[in-house]
């Protein structure tokens, strides 16, 4: 009982710092995937932009389930699988804990630095530590802290099905995971360098040729020659520290050492992998499998064991040490605020749209027919107010393609790219459109719906808007 206490004020304290949101970011890909499967004739103009990407997960099919078998709203459904996956995280941090560590106050340490960082940015990678929102990545996460578990305690066949059941959930997290479980074996090293010198040579003969609308397509982030030189800090700067930790561990505490000294070695495999996909251009397709990655699990386990190691160090200073994790939890907090102002800390499921461009997407979703076919600003999730809550998970219709999340799906197919490359290019200088412009969209794609700012141009005339709030205008192109 009072461990499960334990947990559920864990829980609490993690929502308070973090919070919880919903149809943000990829979760806006993920979404319309998951209520789609619960309702096939939703978005039947533009499905393909999420599919690429939702396909090549169970994720979806499994919350359509469970929203299925429970009876629950797709939101309750997220939240409840949420909450459950911040309990099993800090289960599987404990359980660590007590391996890695001997003293109790290291042990809670361990288990709390890394979850007050949860939603830490990872070097140039474009991700957090874990997200503030119900991301199939997370639940991959927490699937190979358990695998590693079972590794550390010779259970093979349970780590290989914990790594199986992460590769369902998000295939690339489980391809890094499995990888740093490998080194702890006793050739792990060896199989790495063997691999590599493998399929070194195959990737520059069968590596496929890319075309400019996938060089538009893809992130700058995937490559390493186009992060700013404090993010490469941010792959240097923890190997630095694990190897420091290692050291340090080395006669005192054997485990913590031989994790330490896996995560450089992954870290430094990784980081070459990286360079070669970034610097030489016959590899540049292959960018998009993303090995620095890698550095997800580094940051995770570094916090994890710099926690406890920060704690036996300054054990005389607890007092000390919890004012800085109180203004560590606050410095989080802030920046979650400062990130989604316009929007609940937490977007509790029985809350009403928050913000006018929710209230919008909720008025559509309701009120325009299924088959209906939108256009609005192709940046429209870095606009005032809108704070990354993506169109089609809230709206539940179909858009013509944006430029941030639609562009990541893009990239993961030529053709899929091109026709990105099309649909964004016919909405550029988006702020000069007008009616005539409206409608040669319409012409050419079909779309017979658009969303506008009233406050921001365009300003198209002669347009029947059905709905109107404070911020946005619902209108027909006819």
């Amino acid at each position: 009982m009072a461990a499960i206490c334990h947990y559920i004020g864990y829980l609490v304290f993690h929502l308070l710092i973090h919070g919880y949101h919903y149809g943000i970011e990829d979760e806006s890909i993920y979404l319309p995937a998951v209520k789609k499967l619960l309702n096939p004739s939703l978005y039947p103009h533009d499905a393909r932009f999420f599919a690429a990407q939702t396909g090549l997960t169970v994720f979806p099919p499994l919350m359509a389930f469970l929203t299925r078998v429970t009876g629950l709203s797709v939101h309750w459904t997220f939240f409840i699988v949420y909450c459950a996956s911040v309990f099993l995280f800090v289960r599987a941090l404990r359980s660590l804990a007590e391996r890695v560590f001997t003293e109790e106050p290291s042990r809670w340490a361990a288990v709390l630095l890394p979850s007050a960082l949860w939603t830490m940015p990872v070097a140039g990678t474009a991700l957090f530590i874990m997200d503030q929102h119900m991301h199939p990545r997370n639940l991959a996460i927490i699937a190979l802290l358990y695998a590693l578990l079972a590794v550390l305690d010779g259970r093979v066949l349970a780590a290989a099905l914990l790594v199986a059941a992460a590769a369902a959930i998000h295939p690339l997290m489980a391809l890094y995971g499995a990888s740093l479980l490998i080194l702890f074996a006793r050739r792990g090293l060896r199989l790495h360098l063997a691999a590599l010198a493998v399929a070194v040579p195959l990737a520059w003969f069968l590596a496929p040729p890319v075309s400019a609308a996938w060089r538009q397509a893809v992130a700058p982030y995937c490559f390493l020659s186009q992060w700013e030189w404090y993010e490469w800090l941010g792959i240097v700067g923890p190997l630095a520290i694990l190897t420091a930790c290692g050291r340090w561990a080395r006669s005192r505490l054997p485990l913590l050492s031989r994790i330490a000294e896996r995560l450089v070695r992954f870290g430094l495999l990784y980081f070459l992998a990286a360079l070669l996909l970034s610097y030489v251009p016959r590899f540049a397709r292959l960018v998009l499998l993303q090995p620095m990655r890698s550095l997800v699990p580094i940051y995770l386990l570094m916090f994890f064991l710099g926690g406890g190691i920060l704690t036996q160090l300054f054990r005389r200073r607890i007092a000390l040490l919890a004012v800085l994790f109180l203004g560590l939890c606050g410095g989080m907090f802030y920046a979650q605020r400062d990130e989604f102002p316009a929007t609940p800390h937490i977007e509790w499921p029985f809350l009403k749209p928050a913000n006018e461009w929710l209230q919008a997407f909720d008025w559509i979703r309701r009120s325009a027919p299924a088959e209906a076919y939108f256009v609005l600003d192709p940046r429209y999730v870095e606009r005032p107010g809108e704070d990354f809550h993506g169109f089609r998970a809230f709206a539940e219709r179909s858009v013509l393609a944006d430029e941030i999340e639609d562009k990541v799906v893009a990239s993961l197919s030529p053709a899929l790219a091109e026709e990105w490359w099309a649909e964004t290019g016919a909405q550029r200088n988006w702020s000069a459109f007008d009616s005539a412009g409206l409608r040669r969209l319409n012409a050419r794609f079909g779309v017979d719906w658009v969303l506008l700012e009233r406050a921001n141009p365009p300003y198209p005339a002669g347009l029947v808007c059905p709905y109107e709030n404070a911020r946005i205008r619902v209108c027909r192109i006819e």
